[in-house]
């Protein structure tokens, strides 16, 4: 059993792999717990073609310290944009292989805002993906948990 294990993970260290360490890789909410986590995985894993997408708004100085770790030879640039813009959108999704869509909303709780900050800015990366035809995967990490609903009567939004 143990060795059947073992050669498994040997062949999937050997087999295809869906995103090369060259291949360009976006991340949005780079600037956000999950999302610094994130860009630091890639970068120890060898990934060299990373773009951070973070708020306007946004204090980047803990991305900005941590990408200027980046190995040799690798290109790591960080983005200010708003997922609400279909511009924006289609600007950093040229040419990008993969997708970790971390970005959440806010300050603004409200039900219309989360709508606008998960759905549609969702809708706006992948229909500005489709139309430059070079998305191989896209990794979506959601929760509504970010919109607490706590200090509110009987809990709603």
């Amino acid at each position: 059993m143990l060795r059947t294990n073992i050669e498994n993970l040997h062949n999937l260290e050997n087999a295809d792999v869906i995103i090369g360490s060259d291949d360009p890789i976006l991340i949005t909410g780079a600037n956000g717990f999950i999302g610094l986590r994130v860009v630091e995985n890639l970068m120890d894993r060898g990934f060299r073609e990373l773009t951070c997408m973070t708020r306007h708004s946004s204090d980047s100085a803990k991305l900005e310290a941590l990408v200027s770790r980046r190995r040799s030879g690798a290109r790591i640039r960080v983005v200010k944009g708003n997922l609400l813009s279909r511009e924006d959108c289609a600007k950093v999704t040229n040419g990008v292989a993969a997708i970790f869509h971390l970005a959440a909303g806010g300050s603004d709780k409200s039900f219309p805002d989360a709508f606008m900050s998960t759905v549609v800015s969702t809708r706006n990366l992948l229909e500005a993906s489709v139309q430059h035809k070079s998305l191989k995967r896209i990794v979506n990490v959601s929760s509504f948990a970010v919109y607490t609903n706590t200090q509110k009567r009987h809990w709603r939004l």
